[in-house]
């Protein structure tokens, strides 16, 4: 058996090649497919094939196994360096298990060494390390901290050259990118490869003079697969990836590598540096991004020699093609302010070319059962910071779902249109600042949420579509999303690719760019800032828009009003069925999710920005207390009864799915037999709110504040104004359809008091302040015999406050609202 070659990403046209299955009528008849058995039994076998490449390739068809040919070992063994990326080519197409067409691992430097008779493959350990010239510091480093042998094998031929040939059939049909570890973490089953059902595919392997492109056949089987599996794979007792591996030269030397600053907007890769002076941290960053090198020498006028060009997928749609191409190609722009003209551009991906292919940055598109998360994933070298491909995922329900998210504000009338409010154009609108944005993470940015409160200065952010209500009652959509790069976006560039000097001269040039981006009221904040529950600076949050979070909470509501008074079956195309009206009436219901995060951020909130301690002007400061009693009132207004009260005309016509329309995902979850369950929307919807203004990180900022200012906000008074709306006696003349509804507010703020006074985190004055409330709240509702089950709860709480609920919460879960399953980082990229 010959040997056979390691990691092969397939270029797109012979991957299609490859694969290609005969037409129909061309199937040969049945005498002639026995005969063509025969010829085969007895045929010889296949001579082997080689390609040279960066790693030249012995490929044995029939067996279905690769070598690599090798130079030979250098006096300390070592054979070669190379970075090695894993991937997969086909996905399983459920966003929540992340398994997607075109998921990409991050690089991993490999040493490949031969040790006596045997080739070990060696992971370094790049996050100690000692950057020095000098040898002996470095190599003090490196054997303080432990290595990884990844991979070995004893199949190993010497020529008499010295050179090596290594059959890496067996590390290629492995599991490399875990995809069985990521299953069963997902609950999804205890899956393991089955080696009878796995192989290399010799023909779909390419080679290269910097990389070596391959591709393996993967079975995996388990016996009790999970739901997402039932749901996604023919037979869920064997599900079948192709899995990719690129072997890639080191990238040349010469590549200058940027120090992180956390005031630039970069992305940073981070090591300890045991060669640091003493007075300096061990700690070091190095800022991702692209090599750019002039052809000229540091003329500014000299061409690149390889700018940075994007390849959009051309299995995209064709209007969804253009719409990558234009937003993609916004960052042209940055780089031609940042001095850097024809250092980017946007292409379609040639024909032939394989994704995958590390020569390639690309855009990629990626169908899924459900609207998910994109990414921009920069591959990167793992010791300097350079990006050596961007790859960006793009998931196609996402603009489907923008679609139906507008045809709900405004109606279906005029979808397909073409015009200015055609939700299709709208949703076209997004998809480019998608594109835009994901492509930015490939370059190296990270998140901006800062953007939207700085007049859309940066792509970087989430954006939430401008919608305004109109004086004649209707909505005006006519400034849904920005158009082109936004002012940050070019700063951003600047500091990260500009061609600024070495030393403290370079320092210099970008404490001036960061300077003139303060001058203009630039700001920069990130995931750190915004994304947790407790965060506290009202400007960084995820889908808002403006700068003032309390105005754009009051503009949210009008608009949810405006949209509910004139929502119907105009919302939803003639030909669809009735019952999935309610799927686009949902998150019109809770148009406002995001408008209350950002203004509850206000109660308790501070105002920062990211600094070096000699800034001028650096530190943290609360938030005023006017804005932060207005932004509670308004927040706590979101749960009065006519706010989560639908109208009747609504409820008519929400029917329940027809039969073969199955529920989903982005169906509000039924208590009502499958008809839609209005008093289950509004205690989701109470609930939202309250979590907001009762999370505990929250709560305990508002204590700590009010005992440092008196003045401010202390949780007494947060308490106090919630039940302004949530508990006291409606209006006269209220009624039974809204007192029923303040009955529901008012069970779900008991239930998250308790929930609250439970977590460890409302310790100390927060406990004691929420205990109060629960136990003044008893003696009140004594009083009212329909809330006798309230005082209940209550007295079991406090009778018992760490033992178990013994009732489920009123509230059912919300629906998707962010784009679904996991936001984080998907190797050195981010996603949105």
């Amino acid at each position: 058996m010959r040997p056979s070659t390691f990691f092969v990403v397939a270029a797109l046209v012979a991957a299609l090649a490859s694969c290609q299955s005969p037409r129909p009528d061309a199937r040969p008849a049945a005498s002639e497919e026995v005969t063509a058995d025969a010829q085969a039994a007895t045929a010889p076998a296949s001579p082997p094939t080689r390609l040279a490449g960066y790693i030249p390739l012995v490929l044995d068809q029939d067996a279905g196994r690769v070598a690599f040919e090798l130079p030979a070992p250098g006096p300390d063994g070592l054979v070669l360096e190379l970075l090695h990326v894993v991937g997969i080519t086909t996905g399983i197409g459920s966003n929540d298990l992340g398994l997607d067409r075109g998921s990409l691992a991050p690089a991993r430097l490999l040493r490949l060494r031969k040790v006596g008779a045997r080739l070990l493959v060696e992971a370094p350990n790049l996050a100690f390390r000692a950057v020095s010239t000098d040898p002996e510091e470095r190599k003090a480093g490196r054997e303080s901290y432990a290595t990884s042998i990844v991979w070995s094998t004893d199949k190993v031929s010497v020529q008499p050259s010295g050179a090596l040939s290594v059959d890496v059939t067996d590390w290629l049909v492995g599991d490399r990118f875990g995809v069985a570890r990521q299953l069963a973490a997902a609950g999804e089953g205890a899956f393991t490869l089955d080696a009878e059902r796995s192989t290399l595919l010799p023909a779909r392997a390419l080679a290269f003079p910097d990389n070596v492109e391959l591709d393996v056949l993967l079975t995996f089987a388990c016996d009790a697969p999970g739901a997402k599996i039932r749901g996604h794979v023919p037979d869920p007792s064997a599900l079948t990836l192709i899995q990719h591996h690129s072997f890639v030269r080191l990238p040349a030397e010469g590549f200058a590598a940027r120090e992180y600053d956390p005031r630039m907007g970069a992305i940073g890769l981070e090591f300890v540096d045991h060669a640091t002076a003493l007075s300096e941290p061990l700690e070091r960053r190095f800022a991702l991004r692209h090599r750019l090198e002039r052809s000229g020498g540091p003329s500014l006028d000299a061409p690149f020699k390889r700018p940075i060009v994007f390849y959009v997928d051309r299995g995209a749609p064709a209007d969804v093609r253009q719409a990558l191409l234009d937003g993609a190609g916004w960052w042209a722009e940055a780089f031609a302010s940042a001095r850097l003209d024809g250092a980017f551009r946007v292409e379609l991906l040639p024909e032939g070319a394989h994704p995958l292919d590390v020569r390639y940055n690309v855009i990629q598109w990626v169908h899924r059962s459900t609207r998910g998360w994109s990414y921009g994933n920069p591959v990167c070298d793992p010791r300097t910071g350079e990006i050596i491909k961007g790859h960006v995922t793009l998931g196609s329900q996402r603009v489907r779902q923008d679609r139906m998210l507008f045809e709900g504000l405004i109606g279906a009338e005029r979808t397909g249109t073409g015009a200015s409010d055609d939700p299709v154009q709208l949703a076209l609108a997004r998809l480019r600042q998608l594109a835009a944005h994901e492509v930015g993470h490939a370059l190296g940015l990270a998140h901006n949420f800062s953007g939207s409160a700085t007049e859309r200065s940066s792509v970087m952010d989430y954006p939430a579509p401008r919608v305004r209500a109109r004086e004649d009652g209707g909505l005006d959509l006519s400034d849904a999303y920005g158009i082109g790069i936004g002012a940050w976006d070019k700063y951003a560039i600047a500091l990260l690719y500009g061609e600024q000097a070495e030393g403290r001269r370079g320092r210099d040039e970008r404490e001036a760019i960061l300077r003139s981006a303060r001058e203009r009221g630039l700001r920069y904040h990130s995931d750190e800032d915004a994304r947790s529950a407790d965060a506290a600076l009202p400007i960084a949050s995820l889908w808002d828009d403006g700068p003032d979070a309390v105005i754009a909470l009051g503009e949210a509501m009008r608009v949810r009003m405006i949209a509910m008074e004139r929502f119907g079956k105009r919302c939803l195309a003639p030909d669809r069925t009735l019952g999935e009206l309610a799927r686009v009436f949902v998150p019109l219901y809770f148009h406002h999710r995001y408008a209350v995060t950002a203004a509850a951020k206000c109660v308790g909130g501070v105002d920062f920005d990211h600094a070096l301690a000699g800034d001028l002007g650096a530190g943290v400061r609360a938030i005023d207390d006017a804005v932060q009693r207005t932004a509670l009132a308004t927040v706590a207004s979101t749960l009065a009864p006519s706010v989560l009260d639908i109208p009747e005309h609504v409820l008519r016509e929400l029917a329940p799915p027809a039969p073969g329309f199955r529920a989903t995902r982005e169906d509000l979850v039924s208590g009502t037999g499958g008809t839609f369950d209005a008093l289950g929307a509004a205690s989701a919807a109470a609930r939202m709110t309250l979590a907001e203004l009762l999370e505990p990180g929250r709560l305990r900022r508002v204590a700590d504040q009010h005992r440092r200012d008196p003045s401010l906000l202390g949780v007494g008074e947060v308490l106090r104004a919630i039940a302004a709306v949530a508990l006291l006696p409606g209006p006269p003349g209220e009624g039974a359809r809204l007192g029923a509804l303040r009955a529901v507010v008012r069970r779900v703020y008991v239930d998250e008091l308790i929930r609250v006074a439970r977590d460890p985190r409302s310790a100390g004055p927060v406990r004691d302040t929420l205990e109060t409330t629960l136990l003044g709240l008893a003696k009140t509702f004594e009083a009212v015999p329909e809330a006798a089950a309230l005082v209940r709860d209550i007295r079991r709480h406090i009778d018992r406050p760490d033992g178990p609920l013994e009732r489920a919460p009123a509230a059912p879960p919300l629906p998707p609202g962010a784009p679904i399953g996991h936001w984080g980082a998907c190797g050195c990229g981010l996603g949105s």
